[in-house]
């Protein structure tokens, strides 16, 4: 009986260890081996449905996104609506093939706002990046900065 209770406590204790593990490793693959820094949003423009900002970044790690959230958030709609982003320059959706180099990147990027944000309502863009983990164990959010147009009546 005693070989049944050594066993199960290590079996419970790789199990805490592994949950342990998959729960903070996002968090500290970030915060240790970030993916891009000192990120910026300038310049955001709206005219009727679209709305268009210019992110810059320095990328510090090579990799592509393999998925991205975006929600636009309005004050007069309890619910996000989910978006998608396009380049400016040639309305290409985002892609992985369109990955940026390593160093400095300044790129401008659109999306269309949902039709009940009308162009007097205020709108807020949240946008998540996921990048793989360095392990293929779990997926490192990058997170952008608030992306905010004011309405205009």
């Amino acid at each position: 009986m005693r070989r049944f209770w050594i066993g199960y406590a290590i079996v419970v204790t790789l199990y805490l260890l592994g949950t342990l593990g998959l729960s903070a490793g996002p968090a500290v693959e970030a915060a240790l081996f970030p993916v891009r820094v000192d990120q910026r949003i300038a310049g955001v423009t709206r005219a009727g449905n679209r709305m268009c900002f210019g992110w810059s970044s320095i990328k510090l790690r090579d990799g592509t996104t393999d998925d991205l959230d975006v929600y636009v958030h309005s004050p007069r709609h309890p619910h996000r609506f989910t978006a998608s982003l396009f380049r400016e320059v040639d309305e290409m959706p985002w892609s992985t093939s369109g990955a940026a180099p390593l160093g400095p990147v300044d790129r401008r990027y659109c999306l269309t706002l949902p039709p009940n944000v009308e162009t007097r309502d205020d709108a807020r863009v949240e946008v998540t990046l996921w990048y793989p983990g360095w392990l293929g164990l779990w997926r490192v959010p990058l997170r952008l900065p608030e992306i905010l147009s004011v309405g205009r009546s």
